[in-house]
């Protein structure tokens, strides 16, 4: 699959903003939790992954969220 020089770097910013960065002993993994779906739709179209959610959230006022893993 070839992937379009604007895809990487829209990537690369949403990764860098709404991106969480963790290793889980020394796998690292990238975690990134969205209101919207559709962020997470192109996520997984440049890289792959699979959307898990929606989940809700501890306090009542706040919307269910989605969540992509890669690792």
């Amino acid at each position: 699959m070839s992937v379009a020089t604007q895809d990487l770097g829209w990537l690369a910013g949403f990764l860098e903003g709404e991106g969480h960065f963790a290793f889980y002993g020394t796998t690292p993994n990238v975690q990134i939790a969205q209101v919207q779906r559709e962020p997470l739709e192109k996520v997984v179209h440049i890289v792959g992954g699979k959307i898990l959610g929606p989940y809700s959230h501890k306090k009542i006022n706040h919307s269910p969220y989605y969540e992509v893993r890669l690792a």
